[in-house]
């Protein structure tokens, strides 16, 4: 059963990772690319860390903005 929410279904899946946060960028996406594969959009916000929405939100919220502007 957690594959199924872990493969987030069907739907496209945009994940927004911090550069210094607590998992590394690199691994974390080779890790969510094995399940879900093309679906899986990653954007790493530079110099950002565990506290990322706070630390930074308007960047998150141009990358956001851009993701969905952006023709699937």
């Amino acid at each position: 059963m957690i594959d199924r929410y872990w493969a987030a279904g069907t739907a496209p899946v945009f994940e927004i990772i911090a550069e210094y946060g607590p998992f590394d960028p690199k691994t974390s996406g080779r890790v969510l690319r094995s399940h879900p594969g093309s679906r899986v959009t990653i954007t790493v916000i530079d110099g950002a860390s565990h506290a990322l929405f706070p630390e930074t939100a308007g960047r998150v919220a141009s990358a956001v903005i851009g993701y969905h502007r952006t023709p699937t």
